[in-house]
C-alpha cells in the first residue's frame, strides 16, 4: 500500500470590515426583525454572502462581514412579499432616503470602509406602507363598486386581471362611501361610511369581511367635508383631514382604528380662495 504525495496549501485570510446598524419603525421606534439589509457596490451590484442572518435579529440589529476596502451603499428591504408574507415597510436607502418599492443609489450616502475597521451606526427608521384601497394586503389597489340599490361589490385586482370578486355586507343606500383607507394599520383597506344625516361609521375590514371594532365615529356637522385620508403622523394608519365648507377651516382627526386618538385645527389656515390639491 502506497501513500500519495501530499501538498501543503497556505492561505492568507483577511477579516474584512463589518457594517453594523439597526432597523426601526419610524413612527414607534420599535425594532424591525423582518428587514433585510442589502449592501451594494458603488456600481449598484449587490454584495452577496455578507449578512450574519437572512433577516435583522429580533432587536432590529444587523451585521455584515467580510467587506474589502471600498465604498458601499446600504439599504433595507422587506422581502416578505417575495417569500411568504406581505411587505410591511417601505424600502429605505442610507441615510434616510425613502425609496417606496425601490430607487437608485444616486441619492444615498456612501458608507466607506478600509477593509480592517468596522463601521457602526448605519441605522434605518422606515415608514410603514399605507394602502388606500388594497383590500387583501397584496400591495395592489382593488376596486369597490356600489349599486344604485346600495349593494357593494369588490374586485380584487392584479393589474388588468380580476383575481377574485365578491359582495360585501349589506348596508342601506342612505349610507355612502366617504373613503377607503387603512385606519388600523393591518395593511387591509377599511371603509368609512357617511349617512345622509351626517353620521359616520367605520368598517374595519379583514379582507372582504367585517372585522371586530367597526363602530360609529364622533359626530361632526355636515358642513365639514373630508378633503383627504392620509397618514399625517407617520404611524402607518390613515388620518382624516376635514374642511369646513363656508370658512375653509381645516381640522385633523388622527386615527387609531375606529378611535380618534387626537384632533385639532391645523396650526395654519387658508381661505376658501385656496383649494387643497394634495394630499387627496
Amino acid at each position: 500500500m502506497s501513500v500519495g504525495a501530499t501538498t501543503s496549501l497556505a492561505f492568507s485570510l483577511t477579516r474584512g470590515s463589518q457594517i453594523k446598524g439597526a432597523v426601526r419603525d419610524a413612527a414607534t421606534g420599535k425594532p424591525l426583525g423582518d428587514s433585510i439589509p442589502v449592501v451594494q457596490s458603488a456600481s449598484g451590484d449587490t454584495v452577496a454572502g455578507l449578512t450574519s442572518s437572512w433577516y435583522t435579529t429580533c432587536d432590529g440589529t444587523y451585521t455584515t462581514r467580510g467587506l474589502p476596502a471600498g465604498s458601499y451603499f446600504v439599504r433595507t428591504r422587506d422581502w416578505g412579499a417575495a417569500l411568504w408574507k406581505t411587505s410591511d415597510h417601505r424600502e429605505q436607502l442610507y441615510d434616510g432616503v425613502d425609496c417606496g418599492t425601490g430607487c437608485s443609489n444616486a441619492g444615498g450616502t456612501v458608507v466607506a470602509v478600509d477593509g480592517t475597521n468596522d463601521r457602526t451606526g448605519v441605522d434605518f427608521a422606515t415608514m410603514r406602507w399605507v394602502r388606500r384601497s388594497d383590500m387583501n394586503a397584496d400591495r395592489r389597489s382593488d376596486i369597490l363598486w356600489r349599486h344604485t340599490s346600495g349593494a357593494s361589490y369588490v374586485w380584487m385586482m392584479d393589474g388588468l386581471s380580476l383575481r377574485a370578486s365578491t359582495y360585501l355586507a349589506p348596508i342601506s343606500a342612505s349610507w355612502q362611501v366617504q373613503a377607503v383607507a387603512d385606519f388600523d394599520g393591518d395593511r387591509e383597506a377599511d371603509i368609512l361610511w357617511r349617512h345622509a344625516l351626517g353620521a359616520l361609521y367605520v368598517w374595519l375590514m379583514d379582507g372582504v369581511n367585517l372585522g371586530p371594532g367597526s363602530t360609529y365615529l364622533p359626530p361632526i356637522g355636515t358642513n365639514w367635508v373630508i378633503q383627504a385620508l392620509r397618514d399625517l403622523d407617520g404611524d402607518g394608519k390613515s388620518d382624516i383631514l376635514w374642511r369646513e365648507s363656508s370658512s375653509g377651516s381645516t381640522y385633523v382627526w388622527l386615527m387609531d382604528g375606529a378611535t380618534t386618538r387626537a384632533s385639532g385645527y391645523t396650526t395654519s389656515q387658508a381661505g376658501n380662495d385656496w383649494t387643497i390639491q394634495a394630499p387627496r
